[in-house]
């Protein structure tokens, strides 16, 4: 027969057997901080069309009050013509159309096709830059942004034309940390012109709501 004693020292055995079980005694299955440190951080996938680069008009931000300035400085005006006509001037609306200006591979050339525009809020921040091209121009523009910015997310489309003729579109759009978005369309207002804009995230989120409201609007028309 054991001894009171010997129950006893044979149970605290039990336990200690069991506390050593549960927690790892030795730590032979337990991480060390070193370990863990050493642990590579899986990179973060981003979603299609996301860049971790910001979205910029050749350096100027978007939604950034007092850029009204940068803005005009990189509008050049045609040779003779004086700073006091309608050209790189912001208007009562803050909009400025930008001659002579060149993005990329296209080139605003005064009295060309290429059309360029940018517009401000009233506190000097850009939210919106429009300029147009041929198709094969933005079709170019969009792989040299490709390697500025990562892979957009690229969306196939078709168009027609009035007789019914049917012409491949895509789009090309990267959106940026801050909300900024930049598209491509290789098809636009004509078959043969494309466009290339960028909407801060305020000007798109004001879309969104002139959205709704015509929807709205829409609806209570029923």
């Amino acid at each position: 027969m054991k001894s009171r004693s010997q129950g006893s020292f044979a149970v605290i055995s039990t336990a200690i057997t069991i506390a050593c079980f549960l927690s790892a005694c030795g730590n032979s299955q337990q991480e060390t901080p070193a370990a863990n440190a050493s642990k590579p951080v899986p990179e973060k996938i981003l979603p299609p069309g996301t860049t971790k680069e910001v979205i910029t008009l050749k350096g100027v931000g978007f939604d950034k009050p007092g850029v009204k300035e940068a803005v005009k400085e990189l509008c050049v005006l045609p040779d003779g013509w004086e700073k006091g006509n309608t050209w790189c001037t912001f208007d009562k609306a803050g909009r400025m159309s930008m001659p002579q200006f060149k993005f990329g591979n296209l080139s605003r050339s005064f009295l060309s096709m290429n059309l360029a525009n940018a517009e401000i809020r009233e506190d000097g921040a850009l939210v919106y830059f429009w300029m147009n091209g041929t198709k094969s121009e933005m079709i170019e523009l969009a792989d040299l942004l490709t390697e500025k910015y990562g892979k957009p997310l690229v969306k196939d489309e078709q168009v027609e034309n009035g007789v019914g003729t049917k012409f491949d579109k895509k789009i090309f759009r990267w959106v940026d940390s801050h909300g900024s978005q930049l598209t491509i369309e290789s098809i636009d207002r004509k078959i043969d012109e494309g466009s290339i804009r960028i909407e801060s995230a305020s000007r798109l989120a004001q879309n969104a709501e002139i959205q709704i409201k015509r929807r709205n609007e829409a609806k209570s028309n029923l």
